[in-house]
């Protein structure tokens, strides 16, 4: 299965009864998936600067393809969630070139730096500079980036399944069950009825 539009904007991230943080993705207008032949199926996804893969392109991707397409932008949206407000000062001064803005709040120096194929090194200096990581989970989170952001496609083989157990326990699913503020209907008690008025 593809999604096709990884971006934060179709990320919902809420806190369940016991006040842990969740994310749950939506919008999958653009989702595909096939069973079978995965090579015969077209997926259309948009083009969501800078959530794309490099190699996007407006003609259909096979499913594999797009699932690509899936963990590049999964790499960057994990990026951009670590580090969007909180960068180090090694990457300030590195940036200086824009003028000391900093590349995860302004989407077209994030596109320049996808295309400059820069994004990898700038995610491993910020795992590194953070300073609240173990030596094991700083070098998971930096195979993460270097596995999930990665220009060629063909270089870009990590699977979700080892995505997430690189972003450790953390990143888990979150629980199947429904969310403190819903309720779970009975419809066996469910009864409709027509009626004049």
């Amino acid at each position: 299965m593809s999604h096709g539009d990884l971006k934060p904007a179709n990320v919902l991230v809420f806190r369940d009864g016991a006040g842990e943080m969740y994310a749950k993705l939506a919008d999958f207008g653009y989702a595909g998936w096939a069973i079978g032949n995965t090579e015969k199926i077209l997926i259309y996804p948009p083009r969501s600067r800078p959530w794309d893969a490099p190699e996007y392109h407006h003609r259909g991707f096979t499913v594999p393809a797009a699932k690509k397409l899936d963990v590049y932008s999964f790499g960057l949206l994990c990026l951009w969630l670590w580090f969007f407000d909180k960068p180090s000062l090694g990457a300030l001064a590195a940036n200086d070139k824009d003028g000391g803005q900093w590349p995860l709040e302004d989407f077209e120096i994030l596109d320049r730096m996808k295309h400059e194929d820069t994004l990898r090194d700038f995610a491993c200096s910020q795992v590194e500079a953070t300073q609240n990581l173990s030596a094991n989970e700083k070098a998971d989170l930096v195979h993460f980036f270097i596995s999930a952001i990665v220009s060629d496609p063909k270089e870009r083989t990590i699977t979700f399944e080892d995505m997430i157990i690189l972003l450790g326990h953390r990143w888990q699913p979150g629980p199947a069950s429904l969310d403190a503020d819903q309720k779970e209907i009975d419809h066996s008690q469910i009864e409709f009825a027509v009626s004049a008025i």
